[in-house]
């Protein structure tokens, strides 16, 4: 008679157990490469955006923003219909994947404003010394995409200092030609994208011009907010009649382009400047009126 025994009740739960094990482990295993594999096609999706941006701003000879709306989507502002120009309507959303948020630089999720950002100016550069942008999955595994000052972009691969560098003095005399240097005292404009070193902004200079011409600004900069968020006011002062015209980037307005003074003994226009669109920045303003000297003053675009 042959033997037909089967599994007792105590052999047959140690086996679901082990089985189970197993395969909670293996889940787990599954779940952690599919976290790692989006937090990986975030950074590299999200560097390759702003790789085309910055490229798109120098074939332009223009300006494009990336920026973080939330910790889990981002915008773009650039030509993507190729016609030259970026367009309010243009701007397009990216969503993260599944799963992957922005954090700070300890690894804390990002929910409020400021978010980072960067803006590409015609040179490919942006106005920010650095900016990181901090990604992490469920399992707190992290990337982070760096884009320089010099609009250099990089996965993994963060600079935060800088070696030390040792530099040969070079006397202003004997080491450089006398006709290639420019003399003067006028104070230069600190435009560092790492708010250092010892320049200070332009104060407000009078310009002169044959015949008596004299136009004076009331301050040397203004600061306002970008995309119509804030204004500002230069006030332009002359000593004879005659147009005040405004000289503007094309990220800027001004309200009036051009102020006429009818008194022979001169008078002020005042120009209200406002930002048009998401990039920040330094930028100069032109004034000119009859036969001065161009006036440049400074606005200072800020988030």
């Amino acid at each position: 008679m042959s033997d037909k025994r089967g599994f007792s009740l105590l052999q047959m739960l140690v086996t679901l157990a082990v089985v189970g094990i197993v395969s909670v482990f293996a889940v787990l295993g599954v779940q952690s490469a599919r976290g790692a594999m989006r937090l990986q096609t975030s950074a590299r999706s999200f560097a390759q955006t702003v790789e085309k941006a910055r490229l798109d701003a120098i074939r332009r000879h223009g300006t494009t923003n990336v920026e973080f709306t939330s910790s889990t989507s981002y915008q773009v502002s650039m030509d993507f219909n190729g016609n030259g120009v970026v367009e309010a309507s243009e701007t397009r959303t990216y969503a993260l994947e599944s799963g992957i948020v922005l954090t700070n630089d300890s690894g804390t999720t990002m929910t409020t404003s400021p978010f980072p950002y960067a803006d590409f100016d015609w040179r490919g550069r942006t106005s920010e010394c650095s900016m990181l942008f901090n990604m992490k999955d469920g399992n707190n595994n992290r990337m982070a995409v760096q884009v320089a000052g010099s609009g250099d972009v990089t996965v993994n691969n963060s600079i935060t200092t800088l070696p030390t560098v040792t530099y040969t003095t070079v006397n202003a005399t004997s080491d450089i030609v006398s006709g290639s240097t420019i003399t003067g005292t006028a104070t230069r404009l600190n435009l560092s994208p790492c708010s250092t070193g010892s320049a200070a902004v332009v104060p407000p200079t009078t310009t002169t011009g044959p015949g008596g011409c004299s136009m004076t600004p009331n301050v040397g900069m203004i600061t306002i907010r970008r995309n119509g968020g804030s204004t500002g006011n230069f006030i332009m002062s002359v000593t004879s009649a005659g147009t005040i015209t405004a000289g503007v980037p094309s990220n800027l307005s001004s309200s009036p382009t051009t102020r006429g003074v009818t008194s022979t003994s001169g008078g002020t226009g005042t120009f209200t400047i406002s930002s048009t669109d998401r990039t920040r920045g330094t930028f100069p303003v032109t004034f000119n009126f009859s036969t001065c000297t161009p006036a440049t003053v400074y606005v200072k675009v800020i988030n």
